[in-house]
């Protein structure tokens, strides 16, 4: 048996953007190209070189000196202060790994954060208050290591006086992971919350992850009454990690059962699966009897998922991990888009041309027919029906759960 299986993890090592926040130097950058008309993969790519190029990352370099690289490369002129500000304000903080790391320092192991940040990260910490959340935090910046440099790795296990054996990184790169991998730490590459899961558990059965139907409720207790809440979660919380749920394994008496799978439908948390797909969510009617199954909406499914980790819904949250899986760029534009349209929305429905409206408003780039049909897909809105004919023009409904 491998050395590094038999050894119990002690340490476990957090990277700040892409797996405790969302990575906002990436995310920054290509906004930074979107708005300046510059290709974006290539304003990440100057901006991932220049970072490291003038010192700045380890601490051997004023900040000033990358962006004055960076305005020289790609012939813009805003000042420091506004770049560094796009850049911060798109680190936003995953609250379920917060929890996870919590969970896992309850459970008797030593938690730390080790990034490849600038003196930014300190910023961050003085916002959101999450370096008191671990055991130690190691920063490029501070520590005059990057993670391009496998030398890291041993370093920080050296300084905790543990082996390599003994600590488990989690980083959303993998050269990352493989450069921890030489040094002898067991590393988790971080793709998306769902496969992460997995494979923590999968590797690590030890862990205890914090999912649970107790922490659904009460985010439900925050849209309906107690008793709704309750029965809500004990109908969905099954659905969470499977394709569907049929009739017969929902464990309510008769009168019960019909009248929480009539409210899961009219809030779109169960749709019910039919031999003839109907692209619409109203069109597909619903029939409370043995032989029926429900499927849950990605949007929704994705909600309810974090919900059980953290006890509390962030819709935004939630569109944003589900765009970020499908690899969509312009995200933080894509999200303000949606929160705008839900202000124009009337019973939960829109008409396509305050949609067609809008998009040119905040200068999407994206065409709005692939990005209506991605909504689609990924459960946020459906076509409706109600109006089409009557008005003569396209119609649809926004998945309810973003109100929450």
């Amino acid at each position: 048996m491998n050395k590094q299986n038999e050894t119990r993890i002690k340490w476990i090592f957090f990277d700040f953007g892409g797996v405790l926040a969302e990575e906002g130097f990436l995310q920054g950058l290509q906004d930074l190209g979107r708005i300046k008309g510059i290709d974006q993969e290539v304003a990440f790519q100057k901006g991932h070189e220049l970072i490291y190029s003038t010192g700045y990352l380890l601490g051997e370099g004023p900040e000033s000196a990358f962006w004055d690289a960076m305005r020289r490369e790609l012939n813009f002129e805003d000042s420091d202060e506004h770049l560094r500000s796009l850049m911060l304000k798109r680190f936003l903080p995953r609250e379920w790994m917060f929890v996870l790391a919590e969970e896992l320092k309850s459970q008797g192991f030593y938690t730390a954060i080790l990034s490849d940040q600038v003196d930014w990260l300190d910023k961050l910490d003085e916002q959101y208050c999450f370096y008191s959340k671990f055991d130690k935090v190691f920063n490029s910046f501070e520590l005059g290591k990057s993670k391009r440099e496998t030398e890291i790795f041993s370093h920080v296990c050296q300084t905790l006086e543990i082996s390599p054996e003994e600590a488990l990184f989690l980083d959303d790169s993998s050269s990352n992971i493989q450069r921890a991998w030489e040094s002898g730490m067991r590393g988790i590459e971080y793709r998306d919350r769902n496969q992460f899961l997995k494979d923590l558990s999968k590797d690590f059965p030890y862990i205890n992850l914090p999912a649970n139907k107790e922490n659904l409720e009460t985010a439900f207790q925050t849209q309906f009454s107690e008793e709704d809440a309750h029965y809500l979660s004990e109908l969905v919380y099954p659905c969470l990690d499977q394709e569907s749920i049929n009739y017969e394994e929902i464990p309510f008496t008769e009168d019960i059962k019909n009248e929480y799978i009539l409210m899961a439908f009219e809030e779109r948390l169960l749709i019910p699966v039919q031999a003839k797909q109907e692209s619409c969510w109203e069109e597909r009617g619903l029939k409370v009897f043995p032989g029926e199954s429900y499927f849950m909406p990605r949007m929704s499914k994705n909600l309810l998922q974090m919900a059980s980790i953290t006890g509390k819904f962030e819709p935004e949250q939630a569109m944003r991990e589900l765009l970020n899986e499908c690899g969509q760029k312009n995200i933080t534009l894509i999200i303000d888009y949606m929160m705008q349209l839900k202000q124009q929305v009337h019973g939960f429905k829109i008409n396509a041309d305050k949609m067609l409206k809008l998009a040119h408003e905040l200068e999407l780039s994206e065409d709005l027919h692939d990005l209506a049909d991605l909504f689609v897909i990924l459960g946020f809105l459906s076509p409706s029906r109600s109006g089409t004919l009557a008005e003569g023009m396209a119609k649809y409904e926004i998945n309810p759960c973003l109100f929450w």
